[in-house]
Order: structure tokens, then C-alpha cells, then sequence
């Protein structure tokens, strides 16, 4: 059986208490942005590693996780991620089942005061350039090997704690498909997460809509494919933007000019 990792991400972790919290039973990496730099291991699993730093942002405690990663599968996770009891079979089974995917994603059910309109799988599909922006990073799993090959690593200036709020994972799965690698989603819940505050969202504002453009320039610099990324996003969601067409493209144009010079 394929050896399967966590790839965790947390801030200010003192102790080990995450893995109880989370109902980690495999091996894991956990990136914990704190005050100081230390590594320590796990006296109950040796196989759990916490790499403390104070390294800024969710893309680079990510890719610190990619770092020290050995596993021949990696499971991406947030800290308010609480595994099911059997993920470890799902996540193995689900890549025994398709052979060719380099990366499978999963259900994740959420509970808490913040509702997250998160696409569910039905069935197992191909992702492609069209819906990659469907999904988020935590029920991501991938195979080490294939994300080394293709050098994949998150952005350092999208998410939490970056420049720009969110996006390192839709950023991430798109340079996965330009580069080759192929996606699936597969219809079997991993984990349930507890939201009751969001990290980056504070309301469609300014800066939301501004980030929204830096993001799409990020993602294609063609002119005509960016255009018609924020066009369908302004129109599609003016209802729950309540705001105008034109004063959300306004933003995300002065969105897109300031990632240029950035």
C-alpha cells in the first residue's frame, strides 16, 4: 500500500495537540508559522514532523510541507480540517481505482456558522481549464513524484497572509494542467471542516475585487482570456455582489495593473 501524508498547515502550534484534533492516523507534515524556527517530531508517531517558522503566508507554509514531504501520496490540509476515520483507504483506493491521475480531489462536508457553497462530487470526472476554479486546496491529494517532476509549487502571493487574499490553490491546480498533469474528482468524502471565521474573506469589497483581477491576470495573460474572466464573473455573480458590472471591472482592472507592477 502507497504510503499517505498529511501536508497540514497551522499558526502558533505550541505541542502536537493538531494531530488528536484532526484525527490524523497517517504520517504528516505540519508547517506551523509561528515566533520561532524549530523542528520536532511527534513522540507518539515518528512519522509526524512539525516544521515551526516564522515564514509568512499559506503558499510558503505549503510549500515547506512539499520540502519535507516523503509520502507517496500527500493529502493537503488546513487545521480546522477534521479527518473521517477511514481517509487513508479512500485516498488509496480512489488512485488504485485511477492509475493515470497525478491529482484526485475530494468531498470535504463543512459545519459551522460560515456555509461554504463548495462543489460536491458526484462522480469521478476530468478536470479541465474551465472548472479548475471549482475547488479549493484542502481535499486535494496528489502524488509526490508527479508534483516534483513538474517543479509545481504554490504562490507566495495569493492567500492568506499574502499580498493578495486568496488563489494559491486555484493557481496551483491550473500550472498542474498547463504542465501536463491530470485531474480527477472523485466522489468520496475525506474529511469535515469547521469554519466559524474566515481567514482572507471580509466581504465583497474593494480589495476583494481588486485581488479577484490580480488573480485572473495571474492565470492568463492573454488579453481576450482575461477579459472574459472578469466579465463572466461580474455578470454571472452581480446579484450577490450587489454591486455594478462596470465598478467591479473598474477593480479588478486596477487589480490586474498593480499585480503588473508588483
Amino acid at each position: 500500500m502507497s504510503k499517505i501524508e498529511v501536508l497540514a498547515v497551522t499558526m502558533n502550534a505550541e505541542n502536537f495537540d493538531l494531530v488528536n484534533k484532526m484525527q490524523i492516523t497517517s504520517n504528516a507534515i505540519i508547517a506551523n508559522q509561528a515566533r520561532k524556527n524549530e523542528y520536532a517530531v511527534y513522540s507518539q508517531n515518528k512519522n509526524i514532523k512539525m516544521v515551526t517558522t516564522t515564514t509568512r503566508g499559506v503558499g510558503a507554509n505549503r510549500n515547506l510541507c512539499l520540502l519535507y514531504a516523503s509520502g507517496d501520496i500527500c493529502v493537503l490540509a488546513d487545521d480546522d480540517m477534521i479527518f473521517d476515520k477511514n481517509y487513508e483507504q479512500t485516498v488509496y483506493r480512489a488512485f488504485t481505482e485511477i492509475p493515470e491521475a497525478d491529482i484526485l480531489i475530494f468531498n470535504l462536508d463543512t459545519i459551522g456558522e460560515i456555509t461554504r457553497n463548495r462543489r460536491n462530487n458526484t462522480k469521478i470526472t476530468k478536470v479541465n481549464r474551465f472548472n479548475v476554479m471549482n475547488y479549493g486546496a484542502a481535499r486535494v491529494a496528489f502524488k509526490l513524484n508527479s508534483i516534483r517532476k513538474a517543479n509545481l509549487f504554490f504562490s507566495v502571493l495569493f492567500g492568506g497572509g499574502c499580498p493578495y487574499s486568496s488563489g494559491e490553490d486555484t493557481l496551483f491546480l491550473y500550472t498542474a494542467l498547463k504542465k501536463g498533469l491530470k485531474i480527477y474528482t472523485y466522489p468520496k468524502r475525506i474529511a469535515t471542516v469547521t469554519q466559524t471565521t474566515s481567514s482572507w474573506f471580509e466581504g465583497y469589497t474593494d480589495k476583494y475585487f481588486r485581488d479577484k483581477g490580480a488573480l485572473y491576470y495571474a492565470l492568463t495573460s492573454n488579453k481576450i482570456t482575461y477579459n472574459l474572466l472578469c466579465v463572466q464573473d461580474a455578470i454571472r455573480h452581480q446579484k450577490l455582489y450587489k454591486r455594478k458590472v462596470l465598478d467591479i471591472l473598474h477593480l479588478m482592472i486596477e487589480g490586474m495593473n498593480t499585480y503588473k507592477n508588483h
